[in-house]
């Protein structure tokens, strides 16, 4: 991973600052949109149109842009529709938006978002009717094994309090056979 600088007068990343980084081993440069400490937006469009021409530039290699919404992402798409910081630039192949930064939710909560199908990792696709069979037959085999152990338990509870309660009428019967005067 390599990080680019941050020039003293600029608290953002442009191209001109990115691109030299850029070679052959690149899959990736990512953006931010409202950066932690300032607030401050990295210049995506011109990120993204630096990534066009490398691209066309350099045939075989397909260096794509991530934006992370960060603290701006809900906000700059209506706030700031001119910046184009979103799938509107060409390069521009994912995205996230982090939801737990804006309250009242979970810690951590957050959502991925890709350009198309072909840009998303098959490991992180859901497919749902092969996991709700797959969910099913788990939740099946689990009540299955609740049930054994449910069995097995009230059969042992059932035999010890039968013992029991035959050892206690035994050993009453018992105490008062030593009671009675016969």
């Amino acid at each position: 991973m390599r990080v680019a600088p941050l020039k003293n007068d600029r608290y953002f990343s442009v191209a001109e600052d990115l691109m030299p980084l850029v070679d052959a081993s690149t899959i990736g440069v990512v953006a931010i949109l409202g950066s932690t400490y300032t607030g401050h937006f990295d210049d995506v469009a011109g990120i993204s149109a630096a990534l066009m021409d490398y691209n066309a530039k350099n045939p075989g290699l397909d260096v794509g842009l991530h934006v992370d919404g960060a603290s701006g992402g809900f906000i700059a798409a209506t706030l700031f529709p001119h910046l184009k910081a979103d799938f509107r630039s060409p390069a521009v192949i994912s995205m996230n938006l982090s939801g737990h930064k804006k309250g009242q939710v979970v810690a951590g909560v957050g959502w991925a978002m890709f350009r198309s199908r072909k840009f998303l990792p098959e490991s992180l696709v859901f497919h749902g009717e092969r996991e709700r069979r797959r969910r099913k037959q788990e939740s099946f085999f689990g009540f299955f094994l609740f049930f054994a152990f449910f069995f097995v338990f009230s059969l042992t509870f059932s035999l010890s309090l039968f013992f029991l309660s035959s050892f206690s009428l035994l050993s009453l019967s018992f105490s008062l056979s030593l009671l009675s005067p016969t």
